[in-house]
């Protein structure tokens, strides 16, 4: 590797990961504010049980994404790393593909299942009437979980995280607090969550067109090697359930043994533990897809 591509690669590294750092400070303190907020003005009952909804919804993501986030950052790093758009579209548009059906297909499964987790699993007949909405929450988390690996992949993860960490959380606050003062209080919250997630989908095309517009060019063919993706993903799979375990199981077990205040109280706690991965977060965020250039280049 010449020293001005590894200039250039410090340079970029160094860039995202502050933007990246910084943005996630953001977004944390946002985060801890917003779900202080949400405890204050619903009680920590009602917003244990919009907690317990929104890990529902993540189980479902767990697998509708299926690892592709990964599988996204480690070969368009490859592809692009080696000009080939067009196996880089062919990532891109089947990683689309297979995250919305699956994305669909677990919506469709905690809907019909719902009366039974909600009541039988966790005890919580309030969840009945709310999981319809975070299976539409469990779609459109699944095609953002996707979205980051993808800006990981462009080695741009810095906007991902500027849209989703700070624009969409303070959006979801304002639309809540809208909505409170019209006395809609816990389905409130939810759409809210359904809004603002909503909100991020035309920023996320926008700036795939910016950065990736070799995925609306036509006259690059696409070539997919679904063998390949899935193969990887599948393995980062594994990956992504540890970190569930970490961050997502523990209110699911609060809510089938204990009550959703427990639950409640349980989340804002967790925001703060999640500090801790800060300093990893910021770089792994952009280390990954140079990697996979620079091997492959």
């Amino acid at each position: 590797m010449s020293q001005s591509t590894y200039e250039k690669n410090l340079k970029l590294a160094s860039k995202q990961a502050g933007l990246v750092f910084s943005t996630r400070v953001a977004g944390y303190l946002l985060g801890f504010i917003s779900q202080a907020v949400f405890a204050r003005l619903l009680g920590a009952d009602e917003f244990g049980v919009y907690s317990l909804g929104l890990a529902i919804a993540n189980v479902g993501v767990l697998f509708a994404v299926f690892g592709l986030g990964s599988g996204m950052t480690r070969f368009l790093g490859e592809y692009l790393g080696k000009k080939d758009f067009a196996k880089a579209k062919g990532t891109i548009i089947e990683g689309f593909r297979i995250t919305f059906l699956l994305s669909i297909l677990f919506a469709v499964i905690i809907t019909s299942f719902r009366k039974w987790i909600a009541v039988d699993v966790l005890k919580e007949p309030r969840l009945i009437s709310i999981i319809p909405w975070f299976s539409i929450v469990l779609i459109l988390l699944a095609i953002s979980n996707l979205v980051r690996g993808m800006f990981r992949g462009l080695k741009k993860p810095s906007v991902y995280f500027a849209f989703k960490e700070v624009f969409e959380r303070l959006l979801r606050v304002g639309i809540f607090i809208l909505l409170y003062l019209f006395g809609i209080r816990l389905l409130g919250i939810v759409l809210a969550t359904v809004i603002s997630l909503s909100f991020m989908l035309p920023f996320f095309i926008f700036y795939l067109y910016r950065y990736a517009n070799f995925i609306f060019d036509k006259s690059i063919p696409i070539e997919k090697d679904t063998k390949k993706l899935i193969g990887y993903s599948s393995n980062m799979l594994f990956v992504s359930f540890t970190y569930f375990l970490m961050g997502q199981v523990n209110r699911l077990i609060l809510g089938a043994f204990l009550d959703s205040t427990s639950v409640g109280l349980y989340t804002i706690a967790g925001t703060v533990a999640g500090l801790s991965a800060f300093f990893l977060t910021s770089f792994n965020s952009i280390f990954a897809s140079m990697i996979a250039e620079l091997y492959h280049s």
